[in-house]
């Protein structure tokens, strides 16, 4: 199984997503009127449009293919910074040694225009995150499993710092070494925790403040041969979910700031019972509020909407949707009826819509022709003046 990789910020989104068994989610406000922008991010060489620039209706969910960008290289994350929401991030995946880079783009009325780029100090790179502050970025990398820290108001040309690992997990094909794949920043700033498909690990990164250089913790070992690929916080910060690529499964950890240790309190199977055939867990996003949780199952190709109980924090039994093939990831739009999902192998984004009976069904038709493998939504305030 390829492994590639999908990276979602949603910017300003008041919403909720609700599973079966329960009432659709209510927006907090009004929906908005004004058109927001999609930053799809998608497979291809750097010869081609690899980032597409989409013009969003936030009543229908229709999408408007506006500009793209050429240059780029297999840019299979993308995130926004959280003080400057029209600055963002993106990674270009491509394979040899030091051959991957982070970009800087600016998002206008007119398009993407590049600030600066960085080696981004290892192979494969795959995945971005930034911290509260948007003074550091954090980097993973499939091809060699390293993970790398970046000064995003420095003038260095790469990494400040950068952590490698060794070991491997027992999947002949897909854990002969360690695979970073996710960096995923904590609520708070003051720690972060790195997704090693390869080696069946959480490592764990902390720091004394913005300002300190990150320190390597011990590392937290999941089953073995479970792949965890990617992971969630909660809004409140009291939780972390991994979701494990080669099991299908999903691990609930509860988190203690204080202490800044991570508690196993359940797992959930990301298949149906008794499925046979081969799927490949994708995606994880909770939603803004905090009270429901997205996930995509390639190959199962479904969207399961998980709710969180608000007394207890877990989590119930999800709803699943039939997806088209190879979900990479899903998105929550403005409105909190709509879900945006890269169906990447059927080669196009799909708007959900949810019911007033909790069911997702396709809402708009879906715009073809584009493998993609990452999203960002920016607000219609957001967007620089050219």
């Amino acid at each position: 199984m390829r492994r590639w990789t999908v990276g979602i910020t949603i910017l300003g989104l008041g919403i909720a997503i609700s599973g079966c068994a329960h009432e659709p989610a209510k927006p907090e406000s009004s929906p908005p009127t004004r058109p927001w922008t999609l930053v799809s991010g998608g497979q291809g060489s750097d010869r081609a449009p690899t980032l597409l620039i989409f013009e969003m209706d936030p009543a229908s969910g229709r999408l408007t293919r506006k500009s793209a960008y050429v240059g780029i290289q297999n840019p299979h994350s993308i995130v926004a910074l959280t003080t400057s929401p029209s600055e963002i991030l993106a990674v270009s995946e491509r394979y040899g040694s030091g051959s991957g880079s982070l970009w800087r783009f600016q998002v206008t009325e007119r398009g993407l225009i590049l600030n600066r780029t960085w080696n981004s100090g290892g192979e494969g790179a795959c995945h971005v995150a930034v911290d509260p502050t948007s003074t550091v970025a954090l980097v993973a990398h499939y091809g060699d499993g390293v993970v790398a820290s970046f000064d995003l108001q420095g003038e260095d040309s790469g990494p400040r710092q950068v952590f490698r690992r060794e070991g491997r997990g027992p999947h002949q094909k897909r854990q002969t070494g360690p695979h970073a794949h996710g960096t995923f920043v904590a609520p708070g700033g003051r720690t972060a925790v790195f997704t090693d498909l390869g080696t069946d690990q959480l490592g764990i990164l902390h720091r004394q403040s913005d300002a300190s250089p990150w320190v390597e913790g011990p590392s937290i070992a999941c089953p073995p041969g479970s792949g965890p690929r990617h992971a969630a916080w909660s809004p409140d910060g009291d939780a972390l979910v991994v979701l494990h690529e080669l099991d299908n499964t999903l691990t609930h950890y509860a988190w203690d700031e204080t202490s800044r240790t991570l508690t196993k309190v359940a797992t959930h199977p990301t298949v149906s019972p008794g499925r046979t055939e081969p799927a490949f867990a994708g995606a994880i996003r909770f939603s803004p509020d905090g009270q429901h949780l997205a996930v995509t199952s390639r190959g199962a190709n479904e969207l399961l909407l998980y709710r969180r109980d608000p007394a207890t924090g877990l989590f119930g039994v999800p709803h699943r949707a039939a997806t088209e093939a190879f979900p990479w990831d899903v998105v929550f739009a403005p409105d909190p009826r709509f879900l945006l999902v890269a169906e990447s192998q059927a080669g196009q984004i799909a708007v959900y819509e949810q019911t007033e009976s909790g069911v997702l069904r396709k809402s708009s038709a879906p715009h073809s022709g584009v493998r993609t493998l990452a999203f960002l939504l920016v607000s219609p305030e957001s967007p620089a003046k050219p």
